[in-house]
């Protein structure tokens, strides 16, 4: 898998999530809430993370390898340079997919290790690096000891917590 990056022969290691989901079921619906309002959002979130990103990935991604994917979270391993730009897709399709409301937004982390480094060790890395991204506002993107907004609107939008 790490041959197919270009430059040096890295894998990359994205975790990501949605931001404050609780609040989203809790606060998002408001007096609208209720069991079958939850389930479609529930299940519209499920169609997105297990359905529209395997299809991507089937199509778009074929170097990048799903270890999960479902509900409101993903981990994904691939060619370094390539997880990079499938965590930017997955970015922007979803920011379409809620229709571009800056309360729903995604978290990320990639790790970027050598092949040889076990993936589990890699997604424990991915996962802090998910924890700095959410730690320095959310709706960012931890990659090389760096925590980015994922455009230049979100860093005037989305100050830290």
């Amino acid at each position: 898998m790490a041959a197919a990056s270009e430059g040096e022969e890295l894998l990359g290691v994205l975790k990501g999530d949605v931001d404050r989901l609780g609040l989203i079921f809790s606060f998002g619906l408001e007096d609208k809430a209720s069991l079958s309002r939850i389930a479609t959002l529930s299940r519209e979130l499920d169609l997105f993370f297990s359905g529209w990103i395997n299809y991507t990935l089937e199509t778009k991604f074929q170097t990048c390898y799903t270890v999960y994917s479902g509900g409101d979270d993903f981990l994904f391993v691939g060619p370094w340079d390539r997880v990079i730009d499938l965590a930017h897709h997955i970015n922007n399709n979803f920011n379409r997919f809620v229709a571009n409301n800056r309360n729903i937004t995604l978290s990320a982390g990639i790790a970027v290790t050598k092949p040889t480094f076990p993936i589990a060790k890699s997604s424990q890395q991915a996962n802090q690096y998910l924890e700095e991204a959410k730690n320095h506002g959310r709706n960012r993107l931890h990659l090389f000891s760096t925590t980015i907004p994922w455009t230049k609107e979100d860093s005037k939008d989305n100050e830290p917590d």
